[in-house]
């Protein structure tokens, strides 16, 4: 889990994190919520509302039975899945292993860059918040002046240029060879 910071607290432009949470419903509840009839809400509407949210984007949350992993288990899943370093999940693997059940995953762009507090129903159980990918980038001036200069895109070759004397030769060639073919048509026409 990542360290100093809260589970239930998304910063604003919150970006590179996700957060686990176990989810306790009856199996008719996780169904209805995991494949919602027309009627119901949209799995995103209804997990927004379990976090006391008003939105969250669907594109960005994820909803499984640890049972649908077949053998990986949650651990792998997170990390060769989402991204997960080893060293990240280390203080939670115990329990991540431990957990069977329906998991929630919210991912940073599932909250659309706004900052939210979570405040989540009995149903949900935090079970960890990772950081994906590696470090956060920091952008910093770049140390040489040879690697601030734009690199250009190489120039292609120019055409060879044309032999005006082939030109010359060409014209030559054609003049006569255009004057016997009116020649031959006139004499055709008039015959």
């Amino acid at each position: 889990m990542t360290e100093g910071q809260d589970i239930l607290t998304v910063p604003e432009a919150d970006h590179g994190r996700l957060r686990v949470f176990a989810l306790d419903l009856p199996e008719a509840e996780y169904a209805r919520l995991k494949d919602p009839e027309p009627d119901q809400p949209p799995t995103a509407a209804a997990v927004a509302e379990m976090l006391s949210l008003d939105w969250l984007d669907p594109d960005h949350i994820e909803l499984f039975d640890t049972a649908d992993l077949e053998g990986l288990g949650l651990p792998a899943y997170l990390t060769e899945g989402a991204g997960v370093s080893e060293e990240g999940i280390a203080p939670d693997r115990a329990r991540l292993d431990a957990h069977t059940g329906p998991v929630l995953i919210l991912h940073s762009g599932a909250f659309g860059g706004k900052p939210a507090t979570l405040r989540p129903a009995r149903a949900l159980t935090p079970l960890g918040y990772y950081d994906v990918g590696g470090p956060p980038v920091h952008y910093a001036p770049l140390p040489a002046k040879g690697a601030r200069d734009t690199p250009t895109a190489p120039q292609p070759d120019a055409p060879p240029p044309v032999n005006p004397h082939r030109m010359l030769l060409w014209a030559l060639l054609a003049l006569p060879l255009a004057a016997l073919v009116l020649g031959l048509l006139l004499l055709w026409g008039l015959s």
